[in-house]
């Protein structure tokens, strides 16, 4: 079936200075997860953000994703933290 009209993820990028902007809120309609629409997501916010002049994307990745956002080039910055009771990792790229 067509994902033509159909909303099955989405992200949020948000500044955080003139170098660094930070992805946030990624997320994949279940249905759809394992079949590269996160992937895809992230590769076109990236091509945006680099062709908006950033060089560097940021985010805290929950523990359970943080494989996921290894395999696309993304690294671990800093120590694991916890936020109402949900483990993070720092994680950022170079553009």
């Amino acid at each position: 079936e067509s994902l033509d009209d159909r909303l099955v993820g989405g992200l949020i990028l948000a500044p955080v200075n003139d170098e660094e902007i930070r992805m946030m809120q990624v997320a994949v309609d279940t249905k759809y997860q394992g079949e590269g629409v996160g992937r895809d997501l992230v590769h076109y916010a990236e091509k945006r953000a680099k062709e908006a002049g950033y060089s560097r994307l940021v985010m805290h990745a929950m523990l359970s994703v943080v494989n996921f956002y290894e395999r696309l080039g993304y690294r671990q910055e800093g120590e694991i933290f916890e936020d109402k009771g949900i483990t993070f990792a720092r994680m950022v790229k170079d553009l």
